[in-house]
C-alpha cells in the first residue's frame, strides 16, 4: 500500500490508501563471487538442477530452478547450495571431463529433502571434485551416482554425506577406474537410517599394448549409521591392484545390521546379514 497525503485539507479527513503493482520475489536467487556461485531458495519447496559442463570458463554453470534459467557470468570453482524450509530437491549434473577444480556444497535445511549428484565423466589431473551435502532436519535422501564416474592418475574425488537428523537414506554408488585419490564418506546422523554403498574399481586397457590394467590409485571409503537402528551397507570390488584400501563400517549406537564385502572392516557390529 501507499499513502497519499492530505496536506492543506481539513483536519480529521483519513489518509487515503492506493494499492501498489504486486511485485512477484524470485523463489530461488543467484550471487557470483570471486569464483563462487551461491544458490538460495526460500521456506517453500525448491527444484534446483545444476549443470556442470566441467570446462574451467566463464558460464560453466547453469542452473534451473523453480522455472528460472541462470547461467554463470564467470568462470565458478564453487557451488553452494542453501535450499532453506520445505521439501526441496537438488540435483548436480557434471557429464562433461572435469577440467579444474570443483566444489559443491548443499545444506538442505528443514522438511524431507533429496540431493544427488551424477557424475559420469572422467576427473584426471590436475581436476579435483568434491561434494559435500547436508541433509540437516527431515527425512532426506542423499545420493552419488558415480557409475563412470572414472579418476585417472593426479586427479582427485571427495564425497561427503550427512544425513543429519531425522530418518534419512544415505547412499554412494561408484563404478569406474580409481587411478587418483578418492575418498567417499557417508554418515546417517540422527535417526533410523539406510546408509549404503557400492564400490567398484574397474580396469583400463593400455592404448599401445592393449594389456588389461587394474585400478592403482587409493581408496578411502567410511561409512556410520551414527545414533539409532541403521541399516549398513557396503560392498567394495575390483581393489585387488590399489595402491591403498580403506573400507569402514561403523554402526555407531543402535542395534544396527551388515552387508558387506570381505575386504571392509566393521566396527560396532550388532548383525551382520547371511
Amino acid at each position: 500500500m501507499r499513502l497519499r497525503s492530505n496536506s492543506g485539507k481539513c483536519a480529521g479527513v483519513p489518509l487515503r490508501l492506493e494499492r501498489l503493482d504486486d511485485r512477484a520475489m524470485p523463489s530461488v536467487t543467484f550471487v557470483e563471487t570471486n569464483g563462487t556461485l551461491v544458490i538460495r531458495g526460500d521456506q517453500q519447496a525448491n527444484s534446483i538442477t545444476i549443470s556442470d559442463d566441467g570446462s574451467t570458463n566463464a558460464g560453466n554453470i547453469v542452473v534451473q530452478a523453480d522455472g528460472q534459467s541462470y547461467t554463470a557470468t564467470t568462470a565458478i570453482t564453487k557451488i553452494r547450495v542453501n535450499s532453506r524450509g520445505g521439501n526441496d530437491s537438488v540435483e548436480y549434473d557434471l557429464n562433461f571431463d572435469l577440467m579444474g577444480a570443483r566444489t559443491v556444497q548443499a545444506y538442505l535445511g528443514n522438511g524431507d529433502d533429496s540431493f544427488v549428484a551424477h557424475v559420469h565423466a572422467a576427473v584426471n589431473d590436475p581436476a579435483a571434485l568434491t561434494i559435500r551435502a547436508w541433509g540437516e532436519n527431515g527425512q532426506d535422501q542423499l545420493n552419488f551416482d558415480g557409475v563412470g564416474a572414472n579418476v585417472g592418475l593426479g586427479g582427485s574425488l571427495t564425497v561427503n554425506f550427512n544425513g543429519g537428523n531425522g530418518k534419512d537414506n544415505v547412499n554412494v554408488d561408484f563404478a569406474g577406474v580409481m587411478d587418483g585419490n578418492i575418498k567417499l564418506t557417508a554418515d546417517g546422523g540422527n535417526g533410523k537410517d539406510v546408509v549404503s554403498g557400492h564400490l567398484n574399481a574397474e580396469s583400463s586397457e593400455d592404448p599401445e599394448t592393449h594389456e588389461t590394467i587394474g585400478s592403482t590409485g587409493s581408496l578411502t571409503a567410511v561409512f556410520r549409521g551414527g545414533n539409532g537402528v541403521d541399516d549398513m551397507t557396503l560392498q567394495v570390488t575390483g581393489t585387488d591392484s590399489l595402491t591403498s584400501l580403506i573400507a569402514r563400517a561403523n554402526g555407531g549406537h543402535g542395534k544396527d545390521t551388515f552387508d558387506t564385502s570381505a575386504n571392509v572392516t566393521l566396527v560396532d557390529q550388532e548383525c551382520k546379514k547371511q
